[in-house]
């Protein structure tokens, strides 16, 4: 997995990259248009960059010395506001924070001194600067990041138990999950932040122990944000149930209304309340999502060709954002989605046999030559799996075996993936980003629809500024010249929503300059629709 492209936004070399060990990447709600970024280097170095950071350039990342040589534990971010919590209980914040009637604008982190001594486990951003903070011990503290005001929250109706974390839902209205399973609502108003004193809806620094609203579900496993005022709960049976905030100041639990769409058990859930995305992995690898696509609302939750949850956020966020601090690690070592792992038995069964015939001269009876190496293969199999062997095969034939059919314009590697995938179904995950381009052109000439779908999701789930035209002039020019029309549609879609996503930092790119004048004039015109339709 190819982390730049989460990364395409901001000035960083190759040497930067190459040690990043967590990172996120977001814009707010407010303020869209501009970018905020959080690295956390291998070497506990710190940096963050955007509109939240002290850099005049707000593209290239500035170090935070107070947060480096630190280990990082939870980080939450809401528009310009950052709050950090590290393994040893201290909580940092920076970023612009509205309290009191005045805006507080801190570059640079700083430490909550009304939370010293404490040993803070989680936090909760809220509305303006007021916040909470999980003390160790179960105790909940409400505090205003701006100004020196703290106070404890009443938890006694979960006095059994502990609480395991905090969300804020919205307002002063907040959640946590118990280590009993269930789920307290905390209320957290004060007559000083209350928007209207008098309205009586509002409790004042109160808990309560939320029941579910069906008798047999199971203990609660998971809590997420989701579209703003809603927030995502997943139990241990695999159901989701959504928690709401009503008009009337009452926060409501509910099963998913449709939880049927989902035909496996939920595992996972993932959302972001800054891109409005949620999705959800099932038991057997399916990854469905719902919320705001690329600009296009999802109501109803939908199947999509990825194995990860974060690869929803990578291709559909707008603006691109992660839901979370990801591990580069872990992003390193996910499987590509093109390799997507079929479920059923039988179609396992066969590809295997078909694995097992691959690149082995037992019972061959055809040999491909490539650059003077050759590959033994099956006329049968390349049939079946290929319409342009079926016309090769119906001419006559010399009765000599084995047959040798020379390439003369082909690169041994790609075309060896090539006859590999159509054995194993499988895309070689060894391959570079050109090589896919070249087997992207195979896959039109040899009219394999399948693996040309393959290789557009994974293109486009590595467009770069660097790429991004070269892959748009290549769909447009191949859209004229081909049977998979609606293939390189898609393709050159993601080009054009990429560019409009990007399109300070494409249109002076080295790559635009080049470009024919009449398909710059074209670009622009695609990404001005674009536009249009979101």
């Amino acid at each position: 997995m190819d982390i730049r492209k989460y990364l395409c936004d901001w000035e960083l070399d190759e040497d930067f990259i190459d040690e990043i060990d967590r990172f996120a990447v977001w814009r707010g709600c407010n303020t869209p248009e501009f970018g905020n970024a959080f690295f956390v280097m291998k070497n506990l170095d710190v940096y963050a960059a955007g509109v939240s950071s002290s850099s005049k350039n707000t593209n290239k990342p500035v170090l935070l010395p107070s947060l480096c040589g630190r280990r990082i534990k939870k980080f939450v971010a809401e528009d310009t506001r950052v709050l950090v919590c590290t393994e040893e209980g201290e909580v940092f914040g920076y970023g612009s924070w509205f309290s009191r009637n005045k805006i507080f604008i801190m570059n640079m982190p700083q430490k909550v001194s009304s939370l010293e001594g404490l040993r803070i486990v989680d936090i909760a951003i809220g509305p303006q600067s007021n916040c909470l903070a999980l003390r160790d011990d179960g105790k909940i503290e409400v505090f205003d990041f701006a100004v020196p005001l703290k106070y404890l929250v009443d938890t006694s109706p979960a006095a059994d138990t502990k609480p395991l974390n905090i969300f804020n839902v919205t307002g002063h209205i907040y959640v946590s999950l118990l280590e009993n399973g269930k789920m307290m609502k905390i209320d957290t108003s004060i007559d000083d932040f209350l928007p209207n004193p008098s309205a009586k809806k509002f409790k004042k620094n109160t808990c309560e122990v939320m029941n579910y609203p069906k008798a047999d579900a199971g203990k609660i496993k998971k809590i997420i944000p989701g579209f703003p005022h809603i927030q995502y709960v997943l139990d241990e049976y695999g159901l989701l149930f959504v928690i709401s905030y009503d008009v009337q100041g009452e926060l409501k639990l509910q099963e998913f209304q449709v939880n049927s769409c989902f035909p496996e058990k939920i595992v996972d859930v993932a959302g972001s309340r800054l891109c409005s995305l949620t999705a959800v992995l099932t038991e057997k690898g399916n990854v469905y999502m719902w919320g705001r696509g690329r600009g296009a609302s999802i109501s109803n939750p939908t199947l999509t060709p990825f194995k990860t949850l974060h690869e929803v956020f990578l291709h559909y966020s707008m603006p691109l954002s992660t839901y979370k601090l990801m591990n580069v690690d872990e992003l390193l070592s996910e499987p590509s989605h093109a390799n997507r792992t079929r479920t059923n038995d039988q179609q396992n069964f066969f590809i295997d046999m078909f694995k097992n015939a691959f690149d082995k001269q037992t019972l061959c009876d055809l040999f491909v030559e490539v650059g003077g190496n050759t590959i033994p293969v099956h006329k049968s199999v390349l049939a079946l799996r290929c319409k342009h062997f079926v016309e090769v095969f119906q001419k006559d034939w010399p009765e000599e075996k084995p047959i040798i059919v020379e390439i003369k314009d082909g690169d041994f590697k790609v075309y060896k993936a090539f006859l590999e995938y159509l054995y194993t179904d499988q895309i070689d995950t060894s391959l570079s980003f050109n090589d896919i381009l070249e087997l992207l052109n195979l896959a039109n000439k040899y009219h394999s629809e399948q693996l040309a779908e393959r290789c557009v999701l994974l293109i486009q789930s590595n467009i770069t500024v660097e790429s991004v035209i070269l892959l748009y002039v290549r769909a447009t020019v191949m859209i004229k010249d081909t049977t998979m029309k609606k293939i390189f549609d898609q393709l050159k879609d993601s080009c054009v929503r990429f560019t409009a996503d990007h399109e300070n930092i494409v249109v002076i790119s080295d790559e635009f300059a080049k470009m024919d004048s009449d398909m710059a004039r074209e670009l622009i015109i695609d990404v001005c629709k674009s536009r249009c339709k979101n």
